[in-house]
């Protein structure tokens, strides 16, 4: 746990140093950042154990079947993707050690998850302690597909705010090639053709509120288009054990939701920029996909896929206040939040991500 423990304060002090030392070079001093807290990461997460991770075994398992270009519409048809099945083929053409599949997977992880937070976060720093903090990057370690995927729906609310939505659609299409859920951003294109007012706020509100009703239904039709995940619903495991981690990741979504709703009403005539708004949807849909997770964890995986942009929008949402000591109060109370979370979850719930004991490169 020690070094987990090591990148969460390396983070931190790296922050401190660096960003209150020159204010005026933000830029370079933001790179100068991101690449030493980057190596840290790679080294952490591409150079671990073959053990490390709740599902690594399973991707050894796979990548060690897989052989050839041919071998890819053999095996794990049913269970993975074609595209994340001819990434290991490609891997597979270097070498057939399982350590490199571990180490790509990690670079093209934080490579896409850093250009994302590096071009759409006021503070990069506050996006990566996020990250790390409330255990996205834990579980990148053990949830290779999605996290894949996820990075591929990074550069596409890249382009989505550009306004290119045919590469926006082409790349939420890619990220489902990794993991099928990925789809469910495809929401975003209809979405951002719905204006926030003040007005109409509340009726996008009561509309996600009202849509929790539904939640059995959804559920089953969720089963119905992907069948292979029925087990989320009949584990014992989930409803005796990982149904804590969805209530507690319910309420934790529903308090940032708050915060966002907040800072978006209060300074909406200043901030009309298109990635408040992207934030701000994927804010709401994340909080109420978290609490109808909870009747079942199917959803769970796909909430992650709006709450993970929460990282770049709560500190976007704190830029927007005026007042340096507001923001400075809402940057301290987020620090206590993800160090609360981060040591609680590796303190009491390490088997979560299974990334404790860590063991490197055996």
């Amino acid at each position: 746990m020690t070094i987990f423990l090591f990148l969460i304060f390396l983070i931190l002090l790296l922050a401190i140093i660096l960003y209150d030392s020159n204010y005026k070079n933000k830029k370079l001093y933001s790179r100068v950042y991101l690449c030493i807290t980057f190596i840290s990461l790679l080294i952490v997460s591409g150079c671990r154990g073959l053990s490390i991770g709740t599902d690594t075994n399973m991707y050894v398992r796979a990548f060690n079947a897989v052989k050839s270009i041919q071998d890819m519409f053999v095996y794990y048809v049913d269970r993975f993707e074609v595209g994340y099945r001819f990434f290991n083929v490609m891997i597979k053409q270097l070498s057939d050690n399982p350590h490199l599949l571990l180490f790509f997977s990690s670079v093209l992880i934080l490579l896409m998850t850093y250009y994302f937070f590096y071009k759409e976060s006021k503070y990069p720093w506050m996006s990566l302690l996020m990250f790390v903090g409330l255990m996205y990057y834990s579980n990148s370690m053990c949830l290779l597909r999605q996290y894949l995927a996820i990075g591929f729906v990074f550069l596409a609310i890249v382009c989505l705010e550009k306004q290119k939505r045919f590469k926006f659609l082409g790349l939420v299409i890619l990220a489902s090639l990794f993991h099928s859920s990925a789809i469910i951003t495809i929401l975003l294109y209809p979405l951002m053709k719905i204006e926030i007012t003040n007005s109409n706020r509340r009726i996008i509100i009561a509309v996600a509120l009202i849509s929790t009703l539904f939640a059995n239904q959804l559920i089953n039709l969720v089963i119905r288009i992907v069948p292979k995940y029925t087990s989320y619903l009949t584990s014992d495991k989930y409803y005796l054990e990982n149904q804590i981690g969805t209530i507690l990741k319910a309420i934790l979504q529903f308090l940032f939701f708050v915060f966002v709703n907040y800072s978006y009403k209060r300074n909406y005539e200043n901030n009309k920029s298109s990635i408040l708004k992207i934030g701000y949807y994927c804010s709401l849909s994340a909080c109420v996909i978290s609490f109808v997770s909870i009747n079942g964890a199917i959803l769970d995986r796909m909430a992650v896929y709006f709450s993970i942009i929460n990282c770049i929008t709560i500190p976007n949402m704190i830029f927007t206040f005026k007042s340096i000591n507001n923001r400075r109060l809402f940057v301290v109370i987020l620090i206590i939040i993800c160090l609360s979370y981060y040591i609680i979850i590796l303190v009491y719930r390490p088997y979560w991500s299974g990334i404790i004991p860590y063991v490197f490169w055996e």
